[in-house]
């Protein structure tokens, strides 16, 4: 055989290839040679066309949303369950605003770096040493595993999130070994972007270490999809938060050691949705405060949080504030919804 016709050869096999591979593609096989159930992700993509095509559908109608190709979590509820068993139940570009603080795991990384378990009598300069009780979420992860679990969050964020929607993510400087240790150390690590941040000065701090400055603020991240600039309605903001510093002093929930300020959550929601069909979700949800401030302006929510003692905190304050009982089933599930904000394509200007 010729070296022409070799190569002719060679062509019709990886033409035959190409072949099988779009055939698999379309009756379910995979690559492993089993068959795969595609139906359920191949009418996803169909409603999805449909209803891009439905431009002057009326956007409170959200029966016409595509279905899911993941199962979905209920709107307007807190659900307790793993971070990441929660975020894998919801479909793609789901959602407009992440609004959520995971743990700090200040005393695994002083663990990891110091190689200190035990509080010491004379405590070493420039280590965090109280254990914070955040329930069923540890704070006294090997860094390694906690910066992998955060980044795995990160990238599942980066999943669900409409294409012009925005993660505010809380988060501080940590100190441990004679160093400062950011979250930016992780977080750039993810699929997200880092678009902008807010100083959060809370004007006042628990540590007052003679070594160092006295730590009075935090940092909100404000993270994207993609680069292109995302939803964001600055005017909507009261003048005083219209800066890249925001003054909110801590509040205090009964029963858990670290809630967000109602003004903070209120302040995101604020700036990066526009329409009361916006879902909202806070996947360290705690007692509730990005859910009650959603709930609030009128949004749709999702909360989600491993401890059932702080799913309890948020019912009460549900009840409190609402004068009603949270809603513990719903008719409608999240959908998936590949497009913006305002349910329909970015227009191309």
């Amino acid at each position: 055989m010729g070296i022409g016709e070799k190569e002719e050869e060679m062509e019709k096999e990886q033409e035959g290839n190409v072949a099988k591979q779009w055939s698999d593609t379309k009756t379910g096989m995979g690559s492993d040679g089993q068959e795969h159930d595609v139906t359920q992700v191949h009418q996803e993509a169909v409603n999805v066309d449909e209803h891009n095509d439905a431009e002057e559908e009326d956007e409170g109608n959200t029966s016409s949303l595509p279905l899911p190709s993941r199962p979905g979590l209920a709107l307007n509820t807190l659900h307790v369950t793993d971070v990441l068993e929660g975020l894998r139940a919801l479909p793609d570009c789901s959602i407009d605003c992440v609004i959520t603080s995971s743990p700090y795991n200040k005393r695994g990384l002083q663990r990891t770096v110091t190689g200190l378990r035990d509080v010491p009598k004379q405590k070493p300069f420039g280590c965090w040493h109280k254990r914070i009780n955040y329930d069923e979420c540890s704070d006294d992860l090997d860094e390694d595993k906690y910066q992998e679990q955060q980044i795995e969050v990160l990238n599942e964020l980066h999943r669900v999130l409409k294409e012009d929607g925005t993660v505010w993510m809380n988060h501080k400087a940590r100190r441990a070994g004679f160093k400062e240790h950011m979250p930016t150390d992780f977080i750039l690590k993810s699929k997200l972007n880092l678009y902008g941040h807010v100083v959060w000065n809370l004007k006042r701090s628990v540590n007052q270490h003679v070594g160092f400055l006295t730590p009075v603020h935090e940092y909100l991240y404000q993270l994207t999809k993609t680069a292109a600039p995302p939803a964001f309605f600055k005017k909507r903001l009261p003048m005083e938060f219209r800066s890249s510093v925001w003054t909110i002093k801590p509040e205090r929930v009964k029963g858990h050691p670290c809630p967000f300020p109602f003004q903070l959550a209120e302040n995101c929601i604020l700036a990066s949705t526009a329409n009361r069909n916006a879902i909202v979700l806070d996947c360290y949800a705690g007692s509730g405060t990005t859910l009650l401030a959603a709930k609030k302006l009128q949004r749709n929510f999702i909360g989600i949080d491993a401890s059932a003692k702080y799913q309890r905190i948020f019912q009460h304050r549900y009840q409190a504030m609402f004068n009603e009982s949270p809603p513990t089933k719903h008719q409608m599930s999240v959908s998936s919804h590949p497009n913006t904000h305002r349910g329909r394509k970015r227009r191309k200007s």
